[in-house]
């Protein structure tokens, strides 16, 4: 999670966007009731990944604190804060924890497609355990490196299923966003590509 030390966000809008990728603009009004809700749905949490998502956030606090910070008061290294801090928010993602405080983000379709570009595949709604691990494998860890792919260079390179395929672009779909498609030396779409060729 990155956040700016002034952002003037609840802990509960920064763990949103770190959970959906989403541009603070994109994120829906929440009552106080909702974010009250929050810290009671980290069941699926361990106690020091609960932690680890509370201070980062800064839920109950005046602001939020670093990797580094936590790593003191918490007594482990930066990089175990940070191993952490990545299985927790894997975690509620899993465990469909937005779903329990109902819309929170903008559609996915309303979003910004820059934004969504710069994603990682685990911050991708609705992508199956089968299909994230598929793409882990494949070394692919950002949805812009995923939708310069072309499908069928995806299938006979990455042996990818065409199930796990069909999977990735009705993800994809609602974001406005499709495989083989190509960017520009500024990151931003210019269109499908052309047809590849495919190294054996």
């Amino acid at each position: 999670m990155k956040f700016k030390r002034k952002d003037g966000l609840t802990a509960c809008q920064r763990l949103i966007t770190a959970l959906t990728g989403c541009a603070p603009e994109e994120l829906l009004p929440l009552d106080a009731e909702k974010e009250k809700q929050v810290v009671g749905l980290f069941n699926c949490l361990t106690e020091r990944q609960r932690e680890v998502i509370v201070g980062r956030c800064g839920f109950g606090r005046d602001r939020w604190q670093s990797q580094d910070e936590l790593s003191l008061i918490l007594d482990i290294s930066a990089t175990r804060v940070q191993q952490l801090e990545k299985k927790a928010l894997r975690k509620l993602r899993q465990d469909s924890f937005l779903r329990h405080l109902g819309p929170v983000t903008l559609p996915q379709q309303k979003r910004s497609t820059t934004n969504c570009l710069d994603l990682t595949i685990e911050e991708l709604e609705g992508l199956s355990e089968r299909a994230h691990n598929a793409l882990k494998n494949g070394n692919i860890k950002y949805v812009r490196e995923l939708v310069q792919q072309p499908e069928e260079h995806m299938l006979r390179t990455y042996r990818f299923g065409r199930k796990t395929v069909s999977e990735i672009k009705a993800v994809l779909a609602p974001m406005n966003l499709s495989l083989g498609m190509q960017l520009d030396e500024q990151g931003r779409i210019m269109g499908p590509s052309l047809p590849a060729y495919f190294p054996e």
